[in-house]
């Protein structure tokens, strides 16, 4: 309801502000996603970056922001192609506008690899992991935790029949996993080294 109300406000203060758009519909698709479902929202962040091609004053973050929810509401459906296009405009858009941004790019690498996995390309799907995990331990930021990244690369592994790649992976996961994530990554990596 409060990202409806934030659209209105925006829309009826700002109707001519591509920027205001921008977020409107982007913060909007939350909502979407409550109530309308997964497509209702990929179709309002669509919209929202649609704005953003046009207009090149929205703010890279915010643009960035929208990519990744749209990334995650690609691997919510199970849509690996989806996964993989949205990761790929998110990384062109950043060599254009943010190139330097290394930690930036982790996520959309992330997406990129796991989409690529989950769509019978695992072999691709390898070294766009491990460029994502050397982006982590370089940078020593970014969005997503070595955890999730270490898992990812172990499906790849597994993927290929690499056991024990996959098993070496997921025990670095699992030394990772030191009490300071939750219970359902606790338990993926202990799922994982079950391989």
């Amino acid at each position: 309801e409060t990202a409806r109300q934030a659209a209105a406000l925006r829309t009826r203060f700002a109707p001519n502000d591509p920027t205001q758009q921008f977020l409107a519909l982007s913060h909007i698709s939350y909502g979407h996603y409550a109530d309308y479902g997964v497509d209702a929202c990929i179709e309002q962040v669509k919209r929202a970056l649609a704005i953003s091609d046009t207009h090149p004053g929205v703010p890279s973050a915010a643009v960035l922001d929208a990519y990744s929810t749209l990334s995650g509401l690609h691997m919510a459906k199970g849509d690996a192609p989806g996964m993989q296009a949205t990761a790929d405009h998110a990384l062109a858009y950043m060599e254009r506008h943010a190139p330097r941004n290394d930690a930036g790019k982790i996520r959309f690498l992330r997406y990129k690899g796991e989409g690529l996995a989950d769509d019978g390309k695992a072999e691709a799907a390898v070294p766009i992991l491990q460029q994502a995990i050397a982006l982590q331990e370089k940078t020593g930021s970014g969005t997503t935790p070595p955890l999730v990244l270490f898992n990812a690369l172990g499906k790849a592994f597994a993927y290929l029949g690499r056991y024990r790649d996959a098993a070496a992976t997921f025990s670095r996961a699992a030394a990772l996993q030191g009490g300071t994530t939750g219970a359902a990554s606790a338990s993926t990596v202990v799922g994982n080294l079950a391989l």
